[in-house]
């Protein structure tokens, strides 16, 4: 049920234009769906200029244009490979971390140990903290399986 909240919110854009001599027989014109927010703000001008053009080819013709947003929720497909991905990029990122860390305490030559400078605490903690978030990305994926 968490995993079901946490997506219910994210926002997809359509487009629909319909014409016709009749309010009631108005054909589709023109339909695009499944856009972000900033592709559909990109493109509104777009959107508007094609339902002017139908205007002027047809003057005498009801033309109404639709824009709107609706919840989209993703497939249990789509957000496992979402996941996958995910946790690619945060075992990348612990790698690069890490191999920055090892690099650091090979070529340390200042007075002090390396142990009691906070950059190497500040690092050793963030390196922690991306285990932790990969740690439950894993969980997530696991449930997200399960429920397949």
């Amino acid at each position: 049920m968490k995993i079901e909240s946490k997506f219910a919110f994210n926002k997809k854009y359509y487009v629909k234009i319909c014409a016709g001599k009749q309010r009631a027989l108005k054909e589709l014109m023109y339909f695009k769906d499944d856009m972000k927010f900033d592709l559909f703000m990109k493109w509104q001008w777009y959107f508007k200029y094609r339902e002017a053009l139908i205007r002027v080819a047809h003057p005498r013709w009801y033309v109404d244009i639709d824009m709107g947003s609706y919840d989209y929720v993703p497939k249990i497909e789509e957000e496992i490979t979402r996941l996958k991905n995910k946790i690619k990029a945060a075992k990348s990122k612990i790698t690069e971390w890490s191999n920055k860390l090892s690099e650091v305490e090979n070529n340390w030559d200042k007075l002090f140990a390396i142990t009691e400078d906070e950059r190497y605490h500040n690092t050793i903690n963030k390196i922690n903290e991306k285990r932790f978030n990969l740690k439950n990305l894993e969980e997530e994926l696991k449930q997200l399986e399960s429920k397949q």
